[in-house]
């Protein structure tokens, strides 16, 4: 890609559609999977450890990245260990989740990626907008994703993990055609339960990519059940 994105950055990008700049998913389950994907950059910069399925914070010093930074000062402040399913569903849940959201969709517009507009409802409502200002990276991020699945390639490490958390979020549909998305789900799966991103991963890194995909998938069908039944 010409201009570098984050994990988290990348993931967020796959969750608005570009001509229009709308939510292409539940906004719950996006926030699982975009709070997952900073605790896997937070493992990758080795601020936070996974010891008997519990998360620890092993380095408090800012990043310099607001989203990040926001989610290591809520962990540094709980002042006691919590698995990192329980850390995913209480960010992704609560009214940081809407800081972090905004400090990532910044990232994206102050590169150019999108932008932001303002429309109506019932001419009277107003909200934002964030259509694709370039739509290059979208468009090949789909493809670097269709291909690994398809074409069963071996990907780069952020976009073995990106589909990591498409597959625990349910998101795939979004980006396969419908004589596709079956085959797609059964690669993901065995992607995801044969360990193949262990291959491009740290030890601490997949330690943390295990449980977030885990922590993601309990707490989304949690969350989709009480949405159901309300």
């Amino acid at each position: 890609m010409e201009t570098e994105l984050t994990l988290k950055e990348k993931f967020l990008l796959l969750c608005y559609t570009p001509d229009k700049g709308k939510p292409v998913f539940y906004s719950t389950y996006s926030m699982y999977g975009l709070v997952g994907a900073i605790m896997l950059e937070l493992a990758e910069l080795k601020k936070i450890n996974i010891e008997n399925k519990k998360l620890t914070l092993t380095n408090q010093k800012q990043t310099g990245d607001e989203a990040l930074d926001l989610v290591v000062e809520r962990i540094a402040k709980a002042g006691r260990q919590k698995k990192i399913g329980t850390w995913i569903s209480s960010i992704a849940q609560s009214g940081l989740s809407r800081k972090i959201k905004a400090a990532v969709r910044n990232n994206l517009i102050k590169k150019r990626i999108l932008s932001k507009r303002e429309a109506t409802a019932l001419l009277i409502f107003k909200y934002n907008r964030y259509p694709a200002r370039n739509t290059r990276p979208r468009r090949q991020l789909i493809t670097e994703i269709q291909n690994l699945i398809l074409k069963r390639q071996i990907g780069a490490k952020e976009i073995m993990m990106l589909i990591a958390l498409i597959g625990a979020t349910k998101m795939e549909n979004n980006f396969f055609i419908r004589e596709d998305r079956k085959k797609a789900r059964k690669r993901i799966r065995e992607i995801m339960k044969n360990n193949e991103i262990t291959k491009v991963l740290d030890g601490t890194v997949t330690a943390v990519q295990g449980a977030v995909i885990a922590a993601i998938a309990t707490t989304a069908v949690v969350s989709a059940a009480s949405t159901s039944s309300g």
